[in-house]
Protein backbone atom coordinates (compact mmCIF):
# COMPACT_ATOMS: atom_id res chain seq x y z
CA UNK A 1 0.00 0.00 0.00
CA UNK A 2 1.47 3.39 -0.94
CA UNK A 3 2.04 6.19 1.55
CA UNK A 4 -1.15 8.10 0.77
CA UNK A 5 -3.26 5.00 1.36
CA UNK A 6 -1.44 4.25 4.60
CA UNK A 7 -2.27 7.82 5.63
CA UNK A 8 -5.94 7.15 4.80
CA UNK A 9 -5.99 4.06 7.01
CA UNK A 10 -4.27 6.00 9.83
CA UNK A 11 -6.78 8.85 9.46
CA UNK A 12 -9.58 6.34 9.99
CA UNK A 13 -8.29 5.90 13.53
CA UNK A 14 -8.82 9.59 14.30
CA UNK A 15 -11.95 10.12 16.40
CA UNK A 16 -12.81 13.22 14.34
CA UNK A 17 -12.96 11.28 11.07
CA UNK A 18 -16.54 10.43 10.10
CA UNK A 19 -16.36 9.99 6.32
CA UNK A 20 -13.79 8.87 3.76
CA UNK A 21 -14.45 10.36 0.34
CA UNK A 22 -13.15 8.92 -2.91
CA UNK A 23 -11.08 6.12 -1.36
CA UNK A 24 -9.68 5.08 -4.75
CA UNK A 25 -8.64 8.60 -5.77
CA UNK A 26 -10.45 8.37 -9.09
CA UNK A 27 -11.42 11.62 -10.80
CA UNK A 28 -13.99 11.15 -13.55
CA UNK A 29 -12.43 11.73 -16.99
CA UNK A 30 -9.24 13.02 -15.35
CA UNK A 31 -7.55 10.30 -13.30
CA UNK A 32 -7.87 6.54 -13.06
CA UNK A 33 -8.24 4.92 -9.63
CA UNK A 34 -5.13 4.19 -7.60
CA UNK A 35 -4.08 0.58 -7.16
CA UNK A 36 -5.13 0.23 -3.52
CA UNK A 37 -5.96 -2.56 -1.12
CA UNK A 38 -9.60 -1.56 -1.05
CA UNK A 39 -10.52 -4.43 1.25
CA UNK A 40 -8.04 -3.19 3.89
CA UNK A 41 -9.38 0.36 3.64
CA UNK A 42 -13.02 -0.76 3.85
CA UNK A 43 -12.30 -3.07 6.79
CA UNK A 44 -10.47 -0.28 8.64
CA UNK A 45 -13.39 2.07 7.97
CA UNK A 46 -15.89 -0.50 9.24
CA UNK A 47 -13.89 -1.04 12.44
CA UNK A 48 -13.72 2.73 13.00
CA UNK A 49 -17.38 3.35 12.16
CA UNK A 50 -16.42 5.67 9.30
CA UNK A 51 -18.78 6.11 6.34
CA UNK A 52 -17.15 5.46 2.96
CA UNK A 53 -18.28 7.43 -0.08
CA UNK A 54 -19.74 4.83 -2.42
CA UNK A 55 -20.02 6.98 -5.54
CA UNK A 56 -16.98 5.36 -7.06
CA UNK A 57 -17.27 2.69 -9.72
CA UNK A 58 -14.36 0.74 -8.23
CA UNK A 59 -16.38 0.29 -5.04
CA UNK A 60 -19.38 -0.93 -7.00
CA UNK A 61 -17.18 -3.57 -8.65
CA UNK A 62 -15.72 -4.66 -5.30
CA UNK A 63 -18.98 -6.12 -4.00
Amino acid sequence: MDRSRVADVKALGNSHTTILGHPTGRLLLRREPYAVDLRAILEAAARAGVYVDRLDRALARSR
